[in-house]
């Protein structure tokens, strides 16, 4: 189903992948001070996670799979 925005379904399932990284993280996976590189990074960057942080495998298996 599409919003009249142009957003879908998606969209949310990728929302919640970026606040579930944000809230284990302090910051977004995509995170730049520049919004073109932010923007950039959200394109072209895999995701990261944060080897000082432990989030078990399932964890970083379900976010990884929401983004």
């Amino acid at each position: 189903m599409i919003i009249g925005n142009g957003h879908n379904q998606a969209t949310d399932w990728w929302s919640l992948g970026i606040l579930l990284y944000e809230m284990l993280y302090g910051l977004p996976p995509f995170y730049d001070n520049n919004f073109q590189v932010t923007q950039e990074k959200i394109v072209n960057y895999p995701v990261f996670f944060k080897i000082n942080i432990p989030v078990s495998n399932e964890g970083k298996d379900f976010i990884f799979n929401l983004l």
